[in-house]
């Protein structure tokens, strides 16, 4: 999932959801350890282009 604060998103989804994050996963995304189907957060690549005006 994308998100603009990964680090928010990370917080809420194992205080509030429960999730336990992967040690596995590339270096930009936050994945967590669900089965059968993986989630990952991680940021937009360009802010910009998506940023509210």
């Amino acid at each position: 999932m994308k998100t603009y604060s990964v680090d928010a998103s990370q917080a809420f989804h194992e205080h509030y959801l429960g999730l336990v994050r992967s040690q596995a996963g590339p270096p930009h995304a936050i994945v967590f350890e669900t089965k059968p189907i993986v989630f990952a957060l991680s940021t937009w690549r360009n802010r910009r282009r998506y940023a509210v005006r």
